[in-house]
């Protein structure tokens, strides 16, 4: 009985240590996702109005995403989410991409910075989701 309280405590114990492991390692991943968007902004040839446009739509797309994410959650919990908060939140999202996929269409940079842009910005938004659906 003494035994497999133990073990039960030592596997408590791992959990909480790979959740604390999983919530660094995602934090930094969004840190630096970030930081390689805005850096790459920063030292970009683009006008001001474009570095500003990326930018705000990156922290746009963040926001909508979590949002959402949350909305969904709280419908999932039984909290009552009006039906308009929720479509507007799908909704930006949804603009949030789009905005970004025509932007860097349309955009006269090299493929391998587009690349960049993009990958720095699904970094940023995957791991985003993944420390607010870790903060429950």
């Amino acid at each position: 009985m003494e035994e497999e309280i133990k073990q039960e405590k030592s596997i408590k114990k791992s959990i909480k240590k790979d959740d604390k492991l999983s919530l660094i390692s995602t934090v930094s991943a969004c840190v630096l996702g970030m930081s390689a968007f805005f850096i790459g902004l920063y030292n970009s040839e683009m006008t001001l109005s474009e570095q500003g446009y990326y930018a705000v739509l990156l922290l746009y797309s963040v926001f909508s995403s979590i949002s959402l994410q949350k909305t969904m959650l709280e419908i999932d919990s039984g909290i009552s989410v009006s039906k308009f908060y929720r479509n507007i939140c799908m909704i930006s999202i949804v603009l949030a991409l789009l905005f970004f996929i025509m932007g860097l269409f349309n955009a006269e940079l090299l493929k391998s910075e587009k690349g960049f842009y993009a990958m720095s910005y699904v970094l940023t938004l995957f791991s985003s989701l993944g420390i607010q659906k870790m903060n429950k």
